[in-house]
């Protein structure tokens, strides 16, 4: 009834009519029933009844929540001048509920007078929720003032203004907010959006906080190496904002100024503790060519403890930087035992070129490893000196003649590809018709073996395009739409795991076949094959469930394709393929 009498209150066009519905609607605030308390004030409300202020002020004390929340969007209608200290203490008596309703009912009244100052002064309220309903009010406004509370004592408060600031934006209270970097803080997202700020301010003086802030120890590790990321883009900017990802352009600012103020700051970074400072600053002394860094990365070519990967960061710059210590770190480099720094220095080294590099590279295919002969491979497949093909020819030969072993079939495939002397091509030929047609992995057998699993780890974990943790579990991790590829390499060959990458549809996982039954009847089934016996299939239909059909009363039965599309092939170079062979072997 009092909805039916709302829709007369708004379409009525008689003053007299109006008073005599509004006049229930005000009784209807005195009800002793919660909900005609609650549902009077709304209608009051939507039809701007401000006579009704003085009784509907009172209910922001009813016991009941939902009667408070009603007439303060009542109250919130009116815009009434001087009413803030209502709705802050509407906010300040959720205190202890914490009420949402509540809260958005004293944030709208608050918002309604868009009184800047009065909201601002509510800074130092004692009430958390009434600072709470200020800094929210501040923020639909979009009001440089939500800075104020940005020295709140209440950290999540704190955060609440830094998301306004940062997400909206509100660029005139970056600075502000900036200017937090100079204090310790907990929080994960709030360091993002400081460090957002400076990112975004783009002066020298913010490149110069970023990079203090990188070096204080005292720091949490993933705010300081968010702040060394920011400078390795900073002349380049990308046009997606570092915290939503919207899209919110900068300018290009040039490097000279992050350099200028960072780089007296590398070589300290260059020894951390932390071993993601220390990488990201390897990449930034080789990104700027910052020579003076080059001691400290020889340091970190020699520091046997640190990762491989850092050490190969480290040995790239000092590549790049091209003065008197990259020869000193590719010559210890080239004797270290790990294999992947020997890797990159066989590379370095013979990308160099000249009779040390060929050397380099002969020695390696001779007596190196797996990984070196790789290298040395993809270097001569590159190179331009005639020295290079004589070395690769005997390789090919192998390759021609079916000797070579499989590790090593596709890197001297790609290296053959990039050559044009007679004789390797002629050896690439001659390959290449030696394949099975009716192989149906006879195009991608070189990519069985001599991959690297943790490339291939990153391809199955990371790879939008290919989406391969979507659908697939590894080790408790991912969807469950196909088989569970934690132990696959214990129950099946390296042949079968690249068949069902490259040509899903010829042998479907047992639990993942999917079938089309047509019934004698005329019914029809679709789904996944759950289980099979002479007698019986269970069918898993999305639509009708787990179903049980008696092959007897089957007319007629259709295989249908795999949940595997055929295009990955298309998505993946045959050095992803066999990355992702050896991942999903290892283990």
């Amino acid at each position: 009834a009092l909805w039916g009498l709302g829709q007369q209150l708004d379409q009525s066009a008689r003053s007299s009519e109006k008073r005599e519905i509004a006049a229930v609607f005000v009784r209807g605030l005195k009800d002793p029933d919660a909900e005609i308390r609650g549902q009077s004030a709304r209608q009051l409300g939507e039809a701007r009844w401000k006579e009704a202020a003085g009784p509907l002020m009172a209910l922001l004390k009813d016991p009941v929540l939902r009667v408070r929340f009603l007439a303060g969007l009542a109250v919130a209608r009116f815009n009434l001048p001087g009413s803030g200290p209502l709705f802050t203490q509407l906010a300040a008596d959720n205190d202890t509920a914490r009420d949402p309703y509540i809260r958005h009912a004293a944030v709208m009244g608050l918002t309604a007078l868009k009184d800047t100052t009065w909201l601002m002064s509510q800074s130092g309220h004692p009430s958390v929720e009434a600072r709470r309903a200020s800094l929210l009010a501040l923020r639909r406004l979009e009001k440089e003032g939500i800075s104020v509370f940005l020295r709140d004592g209440t950290p999540d408060l704190v955060l609440e203004a830094a998301r306004a600031i940062s997400d909206l934006p509100i660029p005139q209270a970056l600075p502000a907010l900036a200017g937090l970097s100079n204090a310790r803080h907990d929080s994960a997202a709030l360091w993002r959006r400081i460090i957002n700020a400076h990112y975004r301010l783009g002066a020298p003086e913010n490149a110069a906080a970023l990079i203090r802030l990188a070096g204080d120890a005292q720091q949490p590790a993933a705010a300081r190496r968010e702040a060394l990321e920011c400078l390795a883009v900073w002349e380049k900017p990308s046009g997606r904002d570092r915290v939503t990802g919207l899209w919110r352009p900068l300018a290009p600012r040039p490097a000279a100024e992050a350099l200028s103020v960072a780089g007296e700051a590398l070589p300290t970074l260059l020894k951390d503790k932390e071993t993601s400072i220390r990488s990201v600053a390897a990449r930034l002394a080789r990104q700027w060519r910052h020579s003076p860094s080059s001691e400290a990365l020889l340091g970190v070519v020699s520091d046997h403890r640190a990762p491989s990967a850092l050490r190969q960061e480290a040995l790239l710059a000092l590549a790049d930087i091209k003065g008197p210590q990259s020869q000193t770190a590719l010559d210890l480099a080239a004797e270290d035992s790990d294999e992947g720094l020997r890797r990159e220095a066989t590379r370095l080294t013979g990308q160099a070129g000249g009779s040390a590099g060929l050397r380099k590279l002969k020695a390696a295919l001779e007596r190196g490893s797996l990984g070196e002969q790789q290298a040395a491979l993809a270097v001569l497949g590159n190179s331009a000196d005639p020295q290079a093909a004589t070395l690769l020819e005997p390789w090919t030969r192998k390759l021609a003649e079916g000797t070579l072993h499989t590790s090593l079939q596709l890197d001297v495939l790609e290296a053959s590809e990039r050559r044009k002397e007679p004789t390797i091509v002629g050896h690439l030929k001659t390959f290449e018709s030696s394949r099975k047609k009716d192989d149906p992995i006879g195009a991608y057998r070189e990519t069985l073996q001599g991959g690297d699993a943790a490339a291939g780890k990153k391809i199955f974990i990371e790879r939008a395009d290919v989406s391969c943790l979507r659908c697939h579990k590894v080790r408790g991790e991912g969807g469950e739409v196909g088989p569970d590829l934690s132990s696959v390499a214990s129950r099946k060959s390296r042949e079968y795991i690249l068949e069902s990458i490259v040509a899903p549809n010829r042998e479907i996982a047992a639990g993942f076949e999917t079938v089309l039954v047509t019934l004698k009847d005329g019914n029809a089934y679709a789904g996944l094959v759950k289980s099979e016996t002479e007698l019986e299939i269970e069918i898993n239909s999305p639509e009708d469930g787990l179903i049980k059909i008696k092959k007897s009363d089957i007319a007629e039965r259709q295989r249908g394709l795999s949940g595997m599309p055929e295009e990955l092939r298309q998505l993946l170079t045959k050095q992803d393929l066999r990355n992702l062979v050896e991942y999903l072997s290892s283990f």
